[in-house]
């Protein structure tokens, strides 16, 4: 199957629906991600994608249709869930980021 072939193309945009779709799951308390409610959390999400014209702080890419929101310092490494500790990222950069500090990283 050849990532031009339409079957294909369905296959993925469902992929995609399904996953936006899923809640996430909530944590003690009612909050979800630390301190935050889902609510907040999608307000600060969208805070973020603004501010950085949802494009990809490390590569660049630009008008990214999924945009995800990276801890520039990973929440695994003691990093805050605020709006300075935040960036947008493409899936790629973001994916192969992953809980490493931007010393350790390069896209």
């Amino acid at each position: 199957m050849s990532r031009r072939d339409p079957y294909f193309d369905a296959l993925i945009r469902a992929d995609l629906a399904k996953e936006s779709a899923r809640k996430p799951r909530k944590r003690s308390g009612g909050k979800l991600y630390g301190s935050h409610t889902e609510g907040e959390w999608l307000a600060l999400r969208r805070q973020v994608f603004e501010r950085d014209g949802f494009a990809c702080r490390y590569c660049g890419e630009g008008n990214l249709q999924r945009p995800q929101c990276d801890h520039v310092i990973p929440r695994a490494l003691g990093g805050p869930h605020s709006l300075e500790n935040m960036v947008t990222a493409c899936g790629p950069c973001n994916n192969s980021k992953g809980a490493r500090r931007l010393e350790e990283w390069r896209p």
